[in-house]
């Protein structure tokens, strides 16, 4: 490894008291020992989830080099990571959501990989979903890619969160900030504005944890139609010259959604994303399966949908 290089690590929590221990846990824990924690409180003033929060976080401060910082506030995810970064004092930036957990050699690997190569951004790693109690819910084992692969990241959102990611701080202050405009989707929007300028890197292990708590999918629909609909128009001109990932992504959408109003119980609305679906990608079995659910109204519980 080259020389040792400051990282700041910022860790959003909302509603969640009572996991950010684990989480902050899993930084003190890194073998990679240069680092500032910024812990950014989105919870709003008087609610009681601030109160347990703040109870929690006395705990660590003063240790290792810890910062709590109050929103005074409900945000959003996006202006309480931006507020993070603004705050930063490292030459890298790495995300942590309160619900998540790295793995004790994660900044370490991650520092290595970017340290070799100067052209990279960003770097990303592997990640397991697993229940609460330590049983594994779902593992993606398809062979990852690296370097320039912005089309790649445009058709799909192959990194997914930012809690698996180290960026430099000089390449946030070329592309800009996490976009605080668009409703969803800001970490795909913010990875693709990276990938465009940057080459990404890849540490090909599991380096950290997602604990599945309940449907981690939203069932706002509204909300996420409107993120959907920011998406295409952001990077409409992108998209129009790579069709793969557009139909990629309009396949995604679809199914998203429909998934959303199936989960809700609205299976007369969620029939028509999924029949888009299926037509943009006749293989894609889910989309069948779901659309079958949808006519014989079997419920999302029956089927142990998330």
């Amino acid at each position: 490894m080259g020389k040792l290089e400051l990282v700041s690590v910022i860790v959003t929590t909302y509603k969640r008291a009572n996991l950010i221990s684990r989480a902050i846990l899993s930084v003190l824990s890194q073998s990679y020992k240069h680092y500032e924690v910024l812990i950014v409180d989105d919870n709003p003033v008087g609610c009681i989830e601030k109160k347990e929060t703040q109870a929690v976080v006395r705990k660590f401060l003063g240790q290792a080099n810890i910062r709590y910082i109050d929103l005074q506030g409900n945000f959003g995810y996006a202006l309480a990571r931006n507020v993070g970064i603004r705050e930063s004092k490292g030459k890298y930036i790495a995300f942590l959501d309160d619900d998540d957990e790295w793995l004790p050699h994660k900044l370490t690997e991650q520092v290595k990989c970017i340290q070799e190569d100067s052209s990279i951004g960003m770097v990303y790693c592997r990640s397991v979903n697993l229940k609460e109690n330590g049983e594994i819910y779902k593992s993606n084992k398809k062979k990852l890619p690296s370097g320039y692969i912005f089309e790649k990241i445009l058709a799909q959102d192959i990194i997914g969160a930012t809690s698996k990611v180290l960026v430099r701080k000089s390449c946030i202050d070329l592309i800009g900030s996490l976009n605080e405009l668009t409703p969803t989707r800001a970490d795909h929007d913010f990875f693709l504005r990276i990938s465009k300028k940057y080459k990404i890197g890849l540490v090909d292990e599991v380096l950290v944890n997602f604990y599945i708590e309940g449907n981690r999918l939203s069932r706002d629909f509204e909300k996420k139609l409107a993120g959907w609909k920011f998406f295409f128009a952001s990077w409409e001109e992108e998209l129009k010259k790579y069709p793969k990932a557009m139909k990629s992504q309009k396949f995604k959408f679809n199914y998203e959604i429909g998934k959303i109003l199936f989960l809700k119980g609205e299976t007369k609305k969620s029939k028509q994303f999924f029949k888009k679906a299926i037509a943009l990608k006749p293989y894609m079995l889910k989309a069948y399966f779901l659309l079958f659910c949808s006519y014989l109204n079997i419920s999302s519980n029956k089927i142990g949908l998330k």
